[in-house]
């Protein structure tokens, strides 16, 4: 198995982590409220399928694409 390029182009965990805890810190929000989690989590679920988009669509490395789609869900 191919390991993966890059992987901070995929998905930046230390700025997703940051966006949530900011999230978190929302006392606005009720303590089950978990509207204000939804935004980061996409907005990063979005940027990192981007990115694989634009490596499949240079490369055509269908089993990369696989493992990359892997790694950002486990991420």
């Amino acid at each position: 198995m191919g390991s993966i390029g890059r992987q901070r182009d995929i998905i930046d965990r230390r700025v997703l982590a940051e966006g949530l805890s900011l999230a978190a810190q929302d006392a606005s929000a009720p303590a089950l409220d978990r509207g204000p989690f939804l935004a980061p989590l996409r907005a990063a679920l979005a940027a990192g399928r981007a990115e694989i988009r634009r490596r499949f669509e240079a490369a055509a490395d269908g089993d990369a694409a696989s493992r990359e789609h892997c790694f950002l869900m486990d991420s």
